[in-house]
Order: structure tokens, then C-alpha cells, then sequence
């Protein structure tokens, strides 16, 4: 990767970089295709998955929790620092949340780190990434030192992170090698958090992956439309208005956002975004990461931004239906881009603000001088500028949307965008193989995982996790884990469910391969509604269910061929009463378990169940089944019960024959337990 500067800009020179959908989140990619992956985390809800030490949540921001906050130093002594200070030069007070790490489809080579974030004076953050590759994590990698005054901490990239695993160009990680995964860091500081505390509000990271191009095709909605965003020109300005381009395009962005928005105060003259977009250590106002994050900064939360690279005009034909310019990145020789006002450029930012009606793409070009009677509104030529924009930057763009009152991006970009919903691309993968069809009407049956998942990210403790995390999501119906993300992403076992059902009922929550930390079994009902009087509870299964130690001592006898007549109230008391009709089918000699008839034939039917692995999604039975007494929306219902290691399954003959077995929501179970509420 090379450095080009015009403008100030830092272009990355992505030869043939030329990259898949921006707020697409695919599942699964042929690996031969390029990919361009927007992760984002900006809700309360996610960051409510983060580890965060020395942070707290603040409404639906991150911020430095001055009770909890830890005490650091400049890691250079004042002044040593290429001849400035790292931080402060001093001492003070900081914080660190840890974000879930994120497979990127068919993995990646290179990461651009997005934030927006408020950072009063005398307050600053950090963002860092680190990747997974060849099986090992690399060191965390400085995206940036962000501070929106220089009264305390001048804002800059760090050079020299060089090493086996890759470098950061500025704003950018390469790698040396596709990385599978990632994982950002956010370290927010304060010289004094009784007077000035940060607040993070949204980060985002760009992965990109080489390969083939697939082709786009416009629907040409966005022909024809042509956005007031207001022009100014960079080349007017004595004091380095040459190279102020990148700038120069941000405040026209800004100031059409403040005018049709109402976004008060993002009308800023060109001078006054140069100054808060230097970057001392680039020496340069080109930093993508610092024009993204002058933007929004200031604003309490109001505007949203990341930097992402896109391969068509197509994905950007989308902002503009949406009443969104979109700033661009470009690089060119003489004879290029006809109708430029320079010849050629090594990096340049400019306005995309509409499409005419043959689809070419109209500009402000701040580099028009309009003392020489050049207009900054340009049409140029789709082709060419296409070609300029991928072989100069491989689609490099700002990507800026008010956050309140605004449709999320994530709900339009895409028709196929699935998103960061999932931890893991092949838990949504999972999910969607089992559950799409069932979410979309089109089949009968009930749920395997539930009607999506029920939180986003969380990272657990597991001690064979990385660094002690493991990454899981929950749904209605089970938990799905990644404990090892160098694993074979192929292998059906690289997502598994946990043993909810073992530890319900053991009271132990398993914290590692052979750890456990011990509870109360969980006195919530297995079956029915959360407030069933007379349910059995997974606690009532504490002396029945095969638990570790007990693997002899409970299994049953086989009892094929014979009715299930077994009645079990929730005081774990044993009676018998009608079968329904039910017998025992089969006998499994793992732990020891009868299966009758309804669950088995289920259970082995992938067109009734949605299952082709019961063992994998179930797990073997720990108990015997019971018919007990529920409550269903307030009404007393007699249903079957049976407890597996990763589920329960229920038999409910009043039910539609479709809907007569179903799985229990142990998920939102033990999510209770563990969590509370």
C-alpha cells in the first residue's frame, strides 16, 4: 500500500480493491469474490456485550466511569514524542472497553477503525484493533489518538506499529496475511474526570478482502437527482487551501446536513475544519478517521459517520435516493477524468451530491477555483470517475447520517443486509438454515433458535476463550458460542450451544472447559408460562436429571414398547397418570434415557423439526419425560416435558400437529439466571 497526498489527502492505493456492499452483512461468501464488511456497534444494547474496565454505560454511549476509572502516565516523557507529547505528557485517568471480536466473512487484509465520540477539552480516546491471523492475535494496532481541541492532547496517528503481522498506513491496518477475525479496543482518558469526561457514541470497523468483482447493475432510481449541497472551493484559501481538500469537502457535507437537517452548529467555515482535522504526526488534514470523527463530535450524538469503501457508484446511488451526500476519495493521471479543473492528482476528496439523467455523477469539486471562473458543480463522465475513484482510494468514501429521527442505514442499504444482529456471521448462518424459513412464512413448524436473536454480542468468561472470553448471542431457545475463532470455520462444531439445560439444573455455571462457578439451580418453570404455580422447575430436576457424578446412578431402565405414564408435579414427586397415548420409541445408551414416540419421530424429521443433528442442537437426554401440569397464556394445560443437555422439549397434543413439539425457551431462561431481571 502507497501514501498519495493532494489536498492533504491520504489516498490508499488498493489496486483492484474493489469492494462488496457496505452495510452488507453476508454470512457466507464464495471466497473468491471481494468483500467490503461495515461492523458497527451504537446502542446501549451493544455495548451492553463489552468488557468494560474503568467505562460505564451512559445512556446509549460509552464514558469514562470516574468512580472505577484507572491512573496511567504518558508512555513518553514531555516533549520525547517526535518532538511533541504522546498524551498529555503527564498523568491521568482512563478507561478500556473490549468489544466482542467479529469473523469477517471469508476473512481480510486490511481494517479501517471508524468512532464519533465527544471529547471535551482536557479529555481524549484511543481506538485500537487487533486481528487474527495465521491462528494467532497480533498485538493491538493504534488507529488513532482523537482529541477535538489541542488545549491538552494534540490529535494524531502513530507511525512506526510496523512489524511480522502487518502496519498501520495512517488510518489504515494491512496485514501481511488474511486475517479471520478481529477485535477493537476503545481506551477513553481524562486529565480530570471531575471536570471532563469523554462519550462514545457509536465505532465502526471496514474489513476488506480481495478478489473477484461481481458485477452491479442500477436500478436508476437516484438518475436525475441532484442534492443542494452548498460549493466551496479549497483553492482560495492562501494559508494551504491547496491541500485542504478533504476539509473542504467535510464542511460542505456539514452544512447541507445543518441546513436540511437542522443539525445546529455544523456550519463551519473551511479554516476552522482544517484546524480541528490536522493530524501533527501525518502533518495533514487527510486523516479519513479524524474528518469522520470532526464531524460528529460536538453535536451530543446527533450525526453518525464511518469510513467505508465501496466498488460501484451503485452503493452510492443509494445515499443519494436517500437524501445523503457522500464524500469520495480519487486519484488520477493526465487525460483521466475529463472536465477535471487539475490535471492529475495523487489523492483528492470531493462531493458526490446527485446523478444526472444518464447516470454520471455530479460533483462539488473544491479544487475548481472560481476565480478563474470554474464552477465546483462538475458532471463528470460514470465511467472514468468510477475508474478513478476504485484504482485511486478502492472506493474510499465518508459515509455521514443524522442519528435521531433517521432511518438506520442498516434497514436500506442492503435488501440482503443481515448486519452485526449476528456475533458471528456464522451464527446468523445457523440460524438462518434452521429458522428463515419458519421467520418469512414459509414453513410450518416451530422454532429451532427463535424469531432472531434476543441480545447482539456478548463476550463471557470461558477460560479457552480468548484472553478468557468467549463471544455468544442468545436466542429464545439456546445460547450460541465461539470459544475458538482460529478454528475451522467449516467444522459444524466451530458455532456450538451451550449445556444450558446441565447447569439450570446443576446450579453450576461452567466458566471454562473443566470450571465451574457454583449457583442455585434455577427455580424457573421449564415449560409454560414464566408464572405456571404447579410447572415443575429445572430445580425439581436437581434429583432426577443425569448430572456430572450421577452418570450410573440415574440412568433408566429401557422401557420400549411401554406407555409414558409418568406424571411429575413440582415438588419432583413421581405419579402416574394417562399416557395420551404415548410409548417409549427408543432407548438412548448414552446416559442412559427412554424417548417416546412424539419427540423421536420429530426429532428425526428435518422437515418437521428443522433439525439434521439432534445430537448437536439437543444434545442426549438427562432425564426421562414427564407429563406435567403448565399454565399456557393463563390457561392449565397437561403437556410432556423432557430435559437434554441443550434443550427441553415439549409435547403439547392440544396444539396444531405442527406446533405439537416445540422446544422449550431455555435461552431466555437462562439468560435470567445468569443475568437476572
Amino acid at each position: 500500500m502507497v501514501k498519495y497526498r493532494f489536498g492533504g489527502a491520504i489516498v490508499m492505493l488498493l489496486l483492484a480493491l474493489m469492494l462488496l456492499s457496505a452495510f452488507d452483512f453476508p454470512v457466507a461468501q464464495a471466497a473468491e469474490n471481494r468483500a467490503s464488511v461495515l461492523w458497527y456497534q451504537g446502542s446501549a444494547i451493544e455495548f451492553s456485550g463489552w468488557k468494560l474496565d474503568g467505562l460505564r454505560l451512559d445512556g446509549e454511549a460509552l464514558t469514562l466511569d470516574s468512580a472505577h476509572a484507572k491512573v496511567g502516565n504518558d508512555p513518553y516523557t514531555p516533549g520525547s514524542y517526535s518532538g511533541g507529547n504522546y498524551f498529555n505528557g503527564g498523568s491521568y485517568y482512563y478507561g478500556e472497553g473490549l468489544a466482542p471480536y467479529y469473523g469477517s466473512p471469508g476473512g481480510f487484509n486490511n481494517a479501517i477503525a471508524s468512532w464519533n465520540a465527544d471529547t471535551p477539552p482536557g479529555s481524549w480516546v484511543m481506538v485500537s484493533l487487533r486481528a487474527l491471523v495465521n491462528g494467532h492475535w497480533t498485538k493491538f494496532y493504534t488507529m488513532g489518538v482523537w482529541a477535538a481541541d489541542t488545549a491538552t492532547v494534540r490529535r494524531h496517528s502513530v507511525d512506526g506499529q510496523n512489524d511480522a503481522d502487518g502496519r498501520v498506513d495512517t488510518d489504515t491496518l494491512s496485514l501481511n496475511s488474511s486475517a479471520a477475525a478481529f477485535q477493537l479496543k476503545v481506551t477513553m482518558y481524562s486529565a480530570n474526570p471531575n471536570q471532563a469526561l469523554p462519550r462514545l457514541w457509536h465505532v465502526s470497523v471496514n474489513t476488506v478482502r480481495n478478489g473477484a468483482t461481481p458485477p452491479f447493475s442500477s436500478d436508476r432510481k437516484a438518475w436525475g437527482k441532484d442534492l443542494p449541497v452548498p460549493e466551496r472551493s479549497q483553492m482560495i484559501y492562501p494559508d494551504g487551501g491547496e491541500v485542504w481538500c478533504s476539509p473542504t469537502s467535510l464542511s460542505m457535507v456539514m452544512a447541507f446536513l445543518d441546513g436540511k437537517y437542522g443539525l445546529s452548529g455544523l456550519t463551519r467555515p473551511v479554516p476552522q475544519t482544517a484546524e480541528a482535522t490536522y493530524d501533527w504526526i501525518y502533518k495533514g488534514n487527510g486523516n479519513w478517521l479524524f474528518n469522520v470523527a470532526h464531524a460528529t463530535t460536538g453535536l451530543n450524538g446527533a450525526l453518525n459517520g464511518a469510513v467505508m469503501r465501496y466498488q460501484s457508484l451503485v452503493q452510492v446511488e443509494r445515499w443519494i435516493e436517500q437524501g445523503l451526500p457522500v464524500i469520495a476519495s480519487v486519484a488520477y493521471s493526465p487525460g483521466q477524468l475529463t472536465g477535471s479543473p487539475i490535471s492529475a492528482t495523487d489523492g483528492h476528496l470531493l462531493v458526490i451530491r446527485g446523478f444526472d439523467g444518464s447516470g454520471n455523477p455530479i460533483v462539488n469539486d473544491p479544487a475548481s477555483d472560481p476565480r478563474k471562473g470554474q464552477s465546483v458543480r462538475i458532471v463528470y463522465p460514470r465511467a472514468a470517475f468510477e475508474r478513478v475513484w476504485q484504482n485511486g482510494s478502492g472506493g474510499a468514501v465518508y459515509l455521514l447520517y443524522p442519528r435521531n429521527g433517521w432511518t438506520d442505514p442498516r434497514n436500506w442499504i442492503s435488501p440482503d443486509y443481515v448486519g452485526n444482529q449476528y456475533a458471528y456471521p456464522e451464527i446468523g448462518k445457523l440460524w438462518g438454515d434452521a429458522d428463515a424459513a419458519t421467520l418469512n412464512g414459509k414453513s410450518r413448524r416451530g422454532w429451532v433458535w427463535g424469531t432472531g436473536p434476543s441480545v447482539p454480542a456478548l463476550l463471557e468468561s470461558y477460560d479457552e476463550g480468548v484472553d478468557g472470553q468467549r463471544v455468544v448471542q442468545y436466542f429464545d431457545k439456546s445460547r450460541m458460542e465461539v470459544t475458538s475463532p482460529q478454528g475451522d470455520r467449516n467444522s459444524l462444531w466451530f458455532v456450538t450451544n451451550g449445556l444450558l439445560t446441565k447447569e439450570l439444573v446443576s446450579g453450576k455455571m461452567q466458566v471454562g472447559n473443566g470450571r465451574f462457578e457454583n449457583r442455585t439451580p434455577a427455580n424457573i418453570p421449564v415449560a409454560g408460562d414464566p408464572d405456571s404455580p404447579l410447572a415443575p422447575t429445572y430445580a425439581t430436576f436437581e434429583n432426577l436429571a443425569t448430572l456430572p457424578g450421577f452418570e450410573q446412578a440415574r440412568r433408566a431402565t429401557n422401557r420400549t414398547g411401554q406407555f409414558v405414564s409418568d406424571t411429575l408435579d413440582r415438588q419432583g414427586n413421581i405419579t402416574q397418570g394417562s399416557s395420551g397415548g404415548l410409548k417409549y420409541a427408543n432407548y438412548d445408551p448414552q446416559l442412559g434415557h427412554n424417548i417416546p414416540d412424539a419427540l423421536w419421530s420429530w426429532m428425526n424429521n428435518p422437515a418437521r423439526s428443522g433439525i439434521d443433528n439432534w445430537v448437536f442442537v439437543l444434545g442426549y437426554p438427562i432425564s426421562e419425560p414427564y407429563w406435567v401440569q403448565v399454565n399456557i397464556g393463563g390457561k392449565p394445560a397437561r403437556v410432556l416435558v423432557q430435559l437434554y443437555e441443550r434443550r427441553t422439549l415439549t409435547y403439547n397434543p392440544a396444539n396444531p400437529v405442527e406446533w405439537q413439539v416445540e422446544m422449550g425457551n431455555i435461552g431466555q431462561h437462562y439468560y435470567r439466571w445468569r443475568y437476572g431481571g
